[in-house]
């Protein structure tokens, strides 16, 4: 520690001050990360009952809860087989695995849940069957995501080969570049504070893995700056309105999500990033109805600008450089690339665009409803993601339908509902759905 302080900064009296000053600044974020806990939606808990299929691409996969979410639903487990797994070529059975996923203290959490985790994939090995065209698939999600990278670890010491487990993880805060695990590692190694909150274990290359992160989910994409405090903000807005929707997203969503790059392209590990439509910190504004949205239209084209630059850039949210390469945070207030011209051009020509969208907000006739702002991202993700998760309403055709074999419940017509009363012909179709009116006959 002594060492850092001395190579980054003056010598003399000076160097103990700023030296008190890092750690309580880091020591404010780890308490605040370790307080709110990487959970996403806690469903009731039960096993899974995914139906068997020919095995030709991996016979079983392990899906994990995060903080909070021990032994995942049955909907839980389902969506992410349907979206995740599957697209990556799983065709067997998936099955919930039960791991501590406790708020405090973290640390012991993870250590145990990678144990038991490492244990279930050796012992799939054990039977011989696990190899390159049959392997172990895992899921994990926000703690369970982190968790990984020490069963990696382990896994790697034990030998077991690297084409044998194929990991997919989520709202991942051991990304090496921008999970918050990492970013506030100042001093390399590992350190574990007293909520239980540990740094350290990024995410290695050991085994197959795909890491989706959404744009501004604050415990996977942590701005580098974040003494730009409009970032830090939005990333902390993040943490509830971006962090939960994983399971909430379309099929469409996850295909279009953005590869990074990374200094090895032949690596194993392919990380995805999953753009966000509006700013979180914003979204809390199209609450209100009639004046929020119109305003938060104005305000986003500038406002994504000073937040983009918490990350290093102008037009994305996310840290630049290699998503595989381990990054702290920096104490710079704006990045050094980047210069006031640049910045000052850019926020002139995002007035512009923020005033034409507030007058096409204004037009809009949802802005004058009451709740409307529940057709729009990121309130429709959360919606779908707890219809998913609580009821395994895979397919939102009604309220407690839905099977692993069902359709995207993205394409449920309820915001469209919504839309139609403003055009005096309202489908109300759902409500009969949900009332069960579907099933009498009108003989």
């Amino acid at each position: 520690m002594a060492e850092l302080v001395a190579a980054s900064g003056p010598t003399g009296a000076s160097a103990p001050r700023r030296r008190h000053v890092l750690v309580a600044a880091v020591s404010v974020f780890a308490v605040f990360a370790g307080i709110l806990g990487l959970s996403p939606l806690t469903a009731r808990s039960s096993a899974a009952s995914a139906p068997a299929v020919q095995l030709t691409g991996g016979s079983i996969a392990f899906v994990m809860g995060g903080s909070g979410i021990p032994l995942p639903s049955d909907g839980y487990v389902n969506a992410a087989n349907l979206f995740y797994l599957q697209p990556h070529g799983f065709t067997g059975t998936a099955q919930s695995l039960f791991t501590p996923q406790l708020y405090f203290p973290g640390n012991l959490s993870e250590v145990q849940g990678a144990q038991i985790l490492a244990e279930a994939i050796n012992k799939e090995v054990a039977t011989g069957e696990v190899n390159a065209e049959n392997p172990v698939y895992v899921f994990g999600y926000s703690q369970s995501a982190a968790m990984s990278a020490m069963t990696m670890e382990q896994l790697q010491h034990q030998g077991v080969p690297a084409e044998d487990v194929h990991f997919v993880l989520v709202g991942n805060a051991a990304n090496p570049n921008g999970g918050i695990v990492e970013m506030l590692n100042l001093w390399g190694g590992d350190l574990t504070f007293w909520n239980g909150l540990t740094l350290g274990h990024p995410t290695p290359d050991y085994y197959t893995t795909d890491v989706y992160t959404m744009e501004y989910d604050g415990y996977a994409d942590f701005p580098k700056y974040p003494l730009n405090l409009l970032s830090t903000l939005n990333a902390i807005a993040g943490m509830f309105l971006i962090h939960d929707g994983y399971l909430g997203l379309s099929h469409e969503d996850i295909a279009n999500a953005i590869p990074l790059d990374s200094t090895d392209p032949s690596g194993l590990t392919n990380y995805y990033m999953i753009p966000t439509e509006h700013l979180p910190l914003l979204d809390l504004l199209r609450l209100n109805p009639v004046w929020g949205s119109p305003l938060a239209a104005l305000l986003e084209p500038s406002m994504r600008i000073l937040v983009n630059l918490g990350y290093g850039s102008l037009t994305e949210g996310w840290n630049q450089g290699p998503a595989n390469v381990p990054t702290t945070i920096s104490w710079d207030l704006l990045p050094s690339n980047i210069s006031l011209t640049d910045i000052n051009a850019a926020l002139s020509n995002a007035w512009t665009q923020g005033v034409q969208d507030m007058f096409k907000e204004l037009q809009d006739p949802k802005t004058y409803i009451p709740g409307g702002f529940l057709g729009e991202e990121p309130f429709s993700m959360l919606w779908t993601a707890a219809q998913r998760v609580f009821f395994d309403m895979q397919d939102a055709g009604s309220l407690f339908g839905g099977s692993a074999e069902a359709t995207d419940p993205a394409d449920t017509d309820f915001p469209n509902s919504l839309g139609s009363v403003v055009d005096g012909n309202p489908d109300l179709s759902w409500i009969a759905d949900l009332l069960g009116l579907d099933t009498i006959d009108p003989a």
